[in-house]
């Protein structure tokens, strides 16, 4: 995180706006936050803390407290911070809960906290809005940072008083502390996968053991040898129901063979007596077949009358519809004589209306003699609409001519505009020359210093990597000479040992001369032999070699790298010194201005100055560069350039100009005689209006009128026409509806005589089928006369002389056809008959037959025969049924042992990886006697490099005396270990906890393990970007020299691109650091000024 901007207002002593540009002071620069106590120096600590996470910088005040008691009532308490996380910025902004002067009134009004977060990617002033709401803000703000208050103020800000947290926080706060720096997340997530892995398997196994107990359970056994026990059994049950089953069949065999052949001669007798049944009442039923017969000869003798039958239907529908086809023509012509009546009186009207006819001959005469009339109005009409015509174009001209004119006055205002603007550019030309010169110096000397930085960055890392092989050959030499020492002394005493073994007592010692031997050496083991020893020596000698070597080739690093720093820091100086200077960081006037401040300063010149003033350093790098500079040089000359053709396009436009105002005068003349000329032309065509009806004055109106006329009197001549055609259409109608009507009169009374022609025939049909007896006619009667008359309307034949008696012709009609029959019934009946007889002599047949199977058979008794039958059958399905069951019970027995055996085989699978998954995840969530989780363990790691990178520091704070180490022994099994921290001193040659330092020598450390921390997480790629350090405080407890050291540190991490920021009384150090934000304390609060 690297700040950019914080504004401050109405916060802690700051009683207006207060506005902090870290922009300002030089990349990775080492700045001193100075002022009198309680001007308000831990509160842009405090501000920072606050913009971010909604807390203060030492977590003992509220933002509530925060608010300044300097600043006006109506003035609300905000914070605003601008940083940056890599490439990305951000600005985000926050207003505690407060209480301020309301906008009417004297009252106070209760503003609530807000936050909110924005991302700054194209527009610095704006930005993409990401969160609106505190506690997302504060969400996000940790997710950006990878921090939480309390860890940002362990690690990025160290608080006033509290420098000692990190340094002394308990294992599992440093855990969490280094896991969101390193983002050793996925460690964690591999032991908790193991943890929930083995816990699944156990589990499963669990589930297992669980299924094969519910088995044996559910088989009423404990063991599974007893579940085989009982499988055992059933199979022998089986076999024995088996034998059983087969003994019940022949049995139940045999019974069925008995009850079958009973069965088959009961089905005999029981035949005989139902043919016997059916013949008896086949033969009771013969009345009722002849009565059928009977009826079926009677129908025969009714079909015989049903031709003359028809005939006289045909007959009747005949009349009938001549009857009708002449009331219809009766109905017609008296219809045509009504409409002859109505054409006669429709032909005298049309003939009383010829006056009307005359008059509208008159009319279309006088709408003719008009015509001479109104062509002369519409010549007088055309040439008025002409010379208005004219008028309007005269005026269009002249308005087009005024336009021309104004647009030739435009242009030509333009063109001036045009040069005056471009005249100053012109003339600037030569200086951005200059300064184009300048810039491309400064540029190449840019880049070569950005190679030296290069070259140094890389003989750097070569340094630290001819560093390391020096620690390496340094430790291996200390190995080897340990290991040389350590063989040198057992072999010395081997040499002892042997000696001792050829001592006798009383004997002198070859050594020492002394015949006594109290306490001879001794040697256990296996004794060192002096091919060992030399081995020993050899490998002394060349770790010696390879350190003079490392060393050696450390010495020409360093070397290398100075010669490369003192490179870097000659090109700087070439740049701060060189003539563009004052466009660099650290100023805004210098002495690289007098060469362009010598020359006079054309607007372009003065726009570039008003940029090198600017407070962002990367638009005055932008502004002041090589290519803004040529783009400047090329539009001035394109500039020069365009003046040329420009002043002579002006000279052409002044000349058509004038040309224009001429031609504005002219076209002003000619619109006003086109004018006067389209006025005397209305004026005649008034004249001539006079003399037309206004309905008339058109050639097509009076020609519309001539024709309306025309049609009037045609549309009279042809109604009289249309009258006398109907009145002669209808006369001949008429004629022919009277000579159709006397024709269907006559057709009509033909008709009925067919119908009584047709009646004698249907009585002599009756008569010849027996259905109506024959009489002699009288003849006095009409029929005797051969009169006819016409039928009855019923059509019966009651009516006339008959050769039937009257009273009874009506019964034989009625007789005949309850006698007819349908051809479909008459079929029924003949087919009904001949079953009936085929029925008969089939029973009689079968009866004879029956009777002649019964000879010498006896009637068996069924009931006895069936229940010992039924009885067999039930013994065969109840060993059937016992089977069954032992069967699925054997089943069942089998599928449980099966199960059991599956279960078995997973059990074994499941406890083999559990074997493996239980041990890692045993080992990667401590349970390994040391309490150590596979996280902690890569933590441990970790924070070994962070206390190497800081013991070095506070071996050189200290002056060589301590260093900071890991704690490897567990003190309590119960909680986490792993990561808890300790001091070794070398003056005592022990390792003791780090609270029993003093108060300087616990800022020097938890100084050391901050900038450690910053280093190493900042070589980690992927880890959280610690590129800025603030530290309030804590340097008063040290002595000169600690403070020395000290200083040399935070300039090395300066050195090191990193921005550090201290808030510090001491003296030596506000000399030693030349960048200061002052806070400047006052009566009506504090203000900020930047020192760089």
């Amino acid at each position: 995180m690297k700040p950019l901007k914080l504004v401050l207002q109405a916060f802690g002593p700051f009683a207006g706006r207060e506005e902090i540009d870290f922009t300002r002071l030089p990349p990775g620069a080492l700045f001193l936050i100075s002022g009198p106590t309680g001007a308000g120096k831990t509160s842009i600590l405090d501000g920072i803390t606050y913009a971010l996470y909604g807390d203060t910088s030492g977590g003992e005040r509220s933002a509530r407290e925060m608010r300044s008691h300097h600043a006006d009532a109506a003035l609300q308490t905000e914070v605003e911070f601008e940083f940056a996380l890599g490439e990305r910025r951000y600005r985000v902004r926050r207003v505690p809960e407060q209480e301020r002067a309301a906008l009417r009134g004297d009252k106070l009004v209760k503003v609530l906290a807000k936050a909110e977060l924005f991302r700054l990617d194209g527009n610095a002033e704006t930005g993409s809005p990401l969160a609106h709401k505190t506690t997302e803000v504060s969400a996000l703000i940790e997710d950006l940072l990878g921090f939480k208050a309390e860890q940002f103020r362990q690690v990025v800000l160290l608080p006033q008083g509290q420098f000692r947290k990190l340094l002394a926080a308990s294992s599992a706060e440093r855990e969490r502390i280094l896991e969101t720096l390193f983002g050793t997340a996925t460690y964690k997530r591999v032991q908790d996968a193991l943890k929930a892995e083995a816990a699944a398997l156990s589990e499963r196994a669990e589930k297992a053991a669980l299924r094969r107990k519910t088995l044996l359970d559910q088989a009423g056994v404990a063991t599974v040898d007893a579940l085989i026990a009982q499988r055992d059994s059933v199979q022998v049950a089986l076999a024995s129901l088996a034998d059983e089953a087969q003994r019940a069949r022949t049995q139940d065999a045999a019974a069925r063979a008995a009850l079958q052949q009973g069965q088959a001669v009961e089905v005999q007798f029981v035949e005989a007596a139902s043919a016997s049944a059916a013949l008896q009442a086949l033969e009771s039923g013969k009345a009722e077949v002849d009565a059928q017969r009977a009826r079926l000869a009677q129908a025969r003798r009714a079909q015989q009358v049903l031709p003359a039958d028809n005939a006289l239907a045909a007959a009747r529908r005949a009349a009938d519809e001549a009857q009708q086809r002449a009331a219809q023509a009766a109905r017609d012509a008296a219809e045509a004589a009504r409409r002859l009546a109505q054409t006669a009186t429709a032909l005298q009207a049309e003939t009383a209306r010829a006056p009307q006819r005359e008059a509208a001959q008159r009319e279309r005469l006088q709408l003719e003699n008009l015509a001479e009339a109104v062509t002369r109005l519409a010549q007088a009409e055309a040439e008025a609409t002409r010379r208005d015509a004219e008028r309007i174009a005269a005026a269009k001209a002249l308005a087009a001519v005024l336009a021309r004119h104004e647009a030739l006055a435009a242009k030509r205002g333009a063109l001036a505009g045009r040069i005056d603007t471009l005249q100053p550019l012109a003339a600037d030309a030569a200086a951005l020359a200059l300064r184009l010169q300048q810039a491309e110096q400064r540029a190449e000397a840019q880049a070569a210093l950005t190679r030296a930085r290069k070259q140094l960055a890389t003989r750097q890392a070569a340094e630290a990597k001819a560093r390391q092989l020096f620690d390496a050959a340094q430790q291996t030499t200390t190995a080897a000479r340990a290991q040389l020492a350590a063989l040198d002394a057992r072999w010395r005493q081997a040499q002892a040992a042997i000696l001792a073994r050829h001592l006798h007592d009383g004997e002198a010692c070859p050594v020492c001369g002394s015949s006594a031997h109290p306490a001879r050496a001794q040697h256990e083991g296996e004794l060192p032999t002096e091919q060992a020893l030399q081995l020993a020596t050899e490998r002394a000698r060349d770790a010696e070699v390879g350190l003079d070597e490392a060393r050696r080739t450390l010495n020409a690093a360093e070397l290398a790298r100075a010669t490369a720093a003192a490179e870097v820091a000659t090109r700087e100086a070439a740049l701060q010194s060189g003539p563009d200077a004052a466009s660099g960081p650290g100023g805004d006037e210098g002495p690289g201005n007098t060469l362009v401040a010598a020359q006079p300063m054309p607007p372009a010149s003065e726009e570039a100055h008003a940029v090198t003033g600017c407070a962002d350093r990367a638009t005055v790098d932008e502004a002041l560069s090589p290519p803004t500079l040529r783009r400047q040089l090329e539009a001035a000359r394109t500039a020069a350039a365009e003046l040329a053709p420009l002043r002579t396009q002006l000279q052409a436009a002044d000349s058509e100009l004038a040309a224009a105002a001429t031609a504005c005068e002219q076209a002003r003349s000619q619109s006003d005689e086109a004018a006067s000329v389209a006025r005397s032309a209305l004026h005649v065509a008034d004249e001539r209006r006079a003399g037309v009806p206004e309905v008339l004055r058109t050639p097509a109106a009076l020609q519309a009128a001539i024709a309306a006329a025309q049609a009037a009197r045609q549309q009279l001549e042809q109604a009289l026409q249309q009258a006398q055609s109907a009145h002669h259409e209808a006369a001949g109608l008429d004629a022919a509806r009277r000579a159709q009507h006397a024709t269907l009169s006559e057709a009509v009374q033909a008709a009925v005589a067919r119908v009584e022609e047709a009646r004698q025939q249907f009585v002599e049909a009756l008569q010849g089928a027996d259905f109506c007896p024959a009489v002699h006619p009288d003849p006095s009667s009409p029929m005797a006369a051969g009169e006819v008359r016409e039928s009855p309307p019923d059509g019966s034949l009651a009516g006339g002389s008959m050769p039937c008696a009257p009273d009874a012709l009506a019964d034989a009609e009625a007789a005949w056809r309850a006698a007819l029959l349908p051809a479909a019934r008459v079929a029924a009946l003949e087919t009904a008959l001949r079953d009936a007889d085929d029925r008969l002599a089939a029973a009689r047949e079968r009866a004879a037959r029956a009777a002649q199977g019964l000879v010498g058979l006896v009637r068996p008794d069924l009931v006895a025969l069936e229940a010992g039958a039924t009885a067999t059958r039930e013994q065969v399905e109840s060993v059937l049924a016992r089977i069954s069951q032992a069967q699925a019970a054997l089943g069942t027995l089998v599928d449980t042992l099966t199960r059991v055996d599956e279960i078995a085989r997973e059990s074994g699978a499941i406890e083999a990886e559990y074997g493996i998954v239980g041990h890692l995840s045993d080992i990667a969530n401590g349970n390994n006697g040391r309490n150590l989780t596979f996280q902690r363990y890569v933590l441990a790691a970790l924070l070994d490099d962070v206390l190497r990178a800081a013991s070095l520091r506070l071996s050189a704070m200290s002056r060589g005396r301590y260093q900071l180490q890991r704690r490897e022994d567990v003190a309590d099994g119960r909680r986490a270990a792993g990561l808890d921290l300790e001091v070794f001193d070398e003056y005592t040659g022990r390792s003791r906890p780090a609270s029993t330092l003093s108060g300087g020598e616990g800022f020097m450390a938890s100084l050391s393990l901050a900038l450690g921390l910053s280093d190493v997480v900042q070589a980690y790629a992927g880890g959280v970007q610690l590129d800025t350090l603030f530290i309030d405080e804590g340097f008063g407890s040290l002595d000169l020299e600690s403070l020395d050291m000290a200083m040399k540190a935070l300039i090395d991490l300066q050195q090191r691109g990193r921005t550090v920021g201290v808030i510090s009384h001491v003296e030596e150090m506000k000399q030693q650091i030349d960048v200061a934000i002052e806070v400047v304390q006052g009566v009506k609060g504090s203000r900020v000024r930047i020192r760089a």
